[in-house]
């Protein structure tokens, strides 16, 4: 993370530092018009989720009132849409307000170590809370993708050892900031720690274990449908990404730590937004992703697997043309062994 020693301090270039901000900042405007794209398409997408449940209730004038299993259905994914569009929301705001929060105390970081006297001091206090503020987007992205598994494969042991090294970073990093500003702060006892060593360690420990496990678990869902598992590779493919892309930002943080403290400030002051920005790219190459899954119909005799699955079952498909609107629901008779619970919205 942001710590590093007096001496190294005196080395730092204006033009580095310089650079690092403007860097951070169109980051932030990206991140920005993400945020501000995700939402209206997220809304369009609730909006038209709406129109198979009320057009299938209009084709059925006598029995409106005894719920059938693709109306049962219908309103279970409403209701999973509202829960995700709801949650995506909260996160969004909690991801604008650290953000918007940490480019604003990295131009004043940048300001005082530049242009006053604080420049000689070991740490600023706007460094310890631009640490901190990295370190929670970090959790939030992580969390998310956690959260992504739990309600891809269930797995308790694995989600609780993942969470429990998520917080376990958290508090490291919380209590080194809390020791870094108090009054008894003494830089050598935070550069024999290796403060920066053990945080980036454990966070990019925790990218790569994620984006391996969300891979491994994809690889064990199969579907009839070709545009399912179509957009099932798609996803696999964006979490081995997006595990490469985070844990090479955390590595390259390392490697900049013990060489040059210009790199390191680099990307310490943009390694927050890269986090952010990981998961609004989720947001919306999913959603375009699903939507162009749930326009193509086409099924076939193949078991449906991503690679390697280990579950087969045939399905009754119901198909509404006039409606564009394909269902399969899974016969009882016919499973031959149990299939996880599994939402096309836990992607």
């Amino acid at each position: 993370m942001v710590f590093h020693s007096s001496s190294n301090i005196g080395n730092v270039s204006f033009g580095a530092l310089l650079v690092a901000c403007w860097v951070n900042i169109i980051l932030f405007a990206l991140e920005v018009a993400l945020c501000v794209y995700f939402l209206g398409l997220h809304d369009s997408n609730s909006a038209g989720l709406q129109k198979p449940l009320i057009s299938y209730r209009l084709r059925r004038p006598g029995f409106k009132n005894i719920p059938s299993p693709i109306e049962e259905s219908l309103r279970s994914n409403l209701q999973e849409e509202e829960r995700t569009r709801v949650g995506s929301r909260w996160f969004l705001i909690c991801a604008l307000f650290n953000d918007t929060l940490c480019t604003i105390l990295l131009c004043v970081n940048n300001y005082d170590m530049l242009f006053s006297k604080a420049r000689e001091s070991s740490l600023l206090w706007t460094t310890a809370i631009c640490t901190f503020s990295t370190c929670i987007a970090v959790v939030l992205e992580q969390s998310y993708f956690l959260l992504r598994y739990w309600g891809i494969a269930k797995n308790l042991m694995l989600s609780c050892i993942l969470g429990a090294l998520i917080v376990v970073t958290f508090l490291f990093i919380l209590v080194t900031c809390a020791l870094s500003v108090s009054k008894q702060y003494k830089p050598q006892v935070l550069e024999k720690l290796d403060v920066p060593l053990v945080a980036a360690t454990m966070i990019s420990l925790i990218d790569i274990t994620l984006a391996s496990a969300l891979v491994w678990s994809l690889k064990s869902l199969r579907s009839i449908r070709t545009s399912t598992r179509r957009l099932l590779h798609k996803i696999s493919m964006h979490i081995v990404g997006y595990g490469c892309m985070t844990a090479i930002s955390s590595l390259l943080l390392l490697a900049m730590w013990m060489v040059n403290i210009n790199g390191y400030l680099f990307i310490a002051y943009c390694l927050g937004r890269i986090y952010s920005l990981t998961v609004l790219l989720n947001f919306v190459l999913v959603s375009w992703w699903r939507a162009e899954a749930s326009r193509q119909n086409n099924y076939d005799g193949s078991d449906g697997g991503v690679g390697g699955n280990k579950y087969i079952f045939n399905d009754i498909v119901i198909d509404f043309p006039r409606l564009g609107v394909h269902y399969s629901i899974p016969s009882a008779s016919t499973i031959m062994k149990p299939v996880p619970v599994f939402s096309m919205e836990s992607l």
